[in-house]
């Protein structure tokens, strides 16, 4: 679970969703990624291989397995990128701002 910190200003408060936001889209990108390797494991099955049945417990289990690990996976990459960041130099972060700043205005 993520805690939602204290904030005290405006600014404080878009800079907060506007990271929560970007944490979502990537939640939903991996989640994707993730049900796409959960068909390389498991494989395809042709409409009528498996009854019902059997066709229920598998989607359980792999929504079970991608619940497990989405959302650790999601805070434990943000985290580390984050900290990846913060150790890059002053104008390498400057620079991925301005990139930033582009996609969210729609310009990249």
């Amino acid at each position: 679970m993520i805690e939602s910190p204290v904030v005290s200003s405006p600014d404080d408060v878009a800079e907060w969703l506007d990271s929560r936001l970007a944490l979502v889209r990537a939640k939903d990108r991996i989640d994707g990624e993730l049900r796409r390797v959960a068909l390389d494991v498991v494989g395809r099955c042709e409409h009528d291989e498996l009854d019902p049945t059997s066709k229920l417990l598998l989607r359980r289990v792999t929504e079970r397995a991608i619940e497990a690990t989405l959302e650790p996976l999601t805070v434990t990459f943000a985290a580390a990128l984050e900290r990846g960041i913060d150790g890059l130099p002053e104008a390498l972060r400057h620079r991925l701002t301005r990139a930033e700043a582009r996609r969210d205005l729609g310009w990249d």
